[in-house]
């Protein structure tokens, strides 16, 4: 049986519908697969729908994931990167735990055990295996005190790192392009697509057009347009948002505006095995994503493809 390494950095595995797929597909595969993240399913029901054969959770430890102390600091500033990285506690604990583990393939989610997952590969004498969700040089660019502090960080991991992998997915064509232009690397194209479902349309014999929205919310969306659109059609709508990420602060700011339009409910996530017949119970399916940022513009996210497929 092959063995499998995934390194997660989302605080919240629950919320990372790509990484979810990722465990079933493997799990079909028969792999014995190892997750590296910080923390367990916790804000859905996933853990109900995925059969936890062959798998092995290794919590990273949050007691050490400090980044910044004075030495450390002082690397960064010269942007002496590689330094920084392999001092960061974060990132020797993760090293000892999994330095006497042996594994076939190591895939990365996100960026930041990059490097590290590197290192590993040089050790097993395994493949290595980028899944890039975001154009990550760019992630934050719409705040300029990332792009000034964390932009040069990033750059160095995509140029140092990136083409050192074996391969290499993005999820749209776009994103791949960038990373073509900029950095020569050339991603595969991995959409964010569903599965299938053989459901047929329900049709709303109302008057009221009954429409939803579902996903993550952060700042950078400006979801707060979407309520305002949704205001002014008092009467003609219906909004019903599936929202997820309920501990952060934007959540409670955005519920406390959105809860006083009458045609807006803010509801609970719902389980990713019911949510193409939850979805398909509506009439019109929104993918409000505000272009704040080069990947906000460029985002081909789970919702587009399971609204399309509801």
């Amino acid at each position: 049986m092959k063995s499998i390494l995934i390194m997660n950095e989302n605080i919240n595995l629950d919320i990372d519908s790509r990484f979810i797929r990722q465990l079933k597909m493997l799990q079909k595969e028969d792999f014995k697969i190892t997750v590296l993240g910080y923390n367990k399913f916790n804000e859905f029901m996933f853990h109900k729908s995925i059969e936890f054969k062959n798998v092995e959770f290794l919590p990273i430890d949050k007691t050490k994931v400090k980044r910044i102390l004075s030495l450390k600091t002082f690397f960064r500033k010269l942007k002496l990167f590689k330094f920084y990285y392999f001092n960061l506690d974060v990132v020797n604990n993760v090293y000892n735990n999994l330095k006497n583990k042996k594994f076939d393939v190591v895939l990365v989610n996100d960026t930041f055990f990059v490097p590290l997952a590197y290192e590993l590969k040089k050790i097993y004498g395994c493949k290595l295996i980028f899944d890039a969700h975001e154009y990550y040089p760019l992630e934050f660019e719409d705040d300029p005190k990332w792009m000034i502090e964390e932009k040069p960080f990033k750059d160095w991991i995509v140029s140092t790192y990136y083409p050192k992998a074996d391969t290499i997915f993005t999820v749209s064509k776009s994103i791949a392009m960038e990373y073509q232009k900029n950095y020569n690397i050339n991603p595969i194209v991995f959409m964010n697509t569903t599965n299938f479902y053989d459901i047929n349309p329900v049709f709303n014999s109302g008057k009221v057009i009954k429409m939803v929205y579902h996903g993550g919310i952060n700042p950078s969306r400006r979801l707060e347009n979407l309520v305002q659109a949704v205001k002014k059609l008092k009467g003609k709508v219906e909004l019903d948002m599936f929202l997820i990420g309920k501990s952060s602060k934007y959540y409670k700011e955005f519920y406390e505006f959105a809860k006083e339009v009458a045609n807006i409910r803010i509801l609970d996530p719902v389980d990713p095995d019911r949510l193409i017949y939850k979805l398909n119970s509506y009439d019109l399916g929104i993918c409000y994503i505000y272009p704040t940022n080069f990947n906000n513009k460029n985002a081909l996210p789970n919702k587009f493809f399971e609204c399309i497929q509801s």
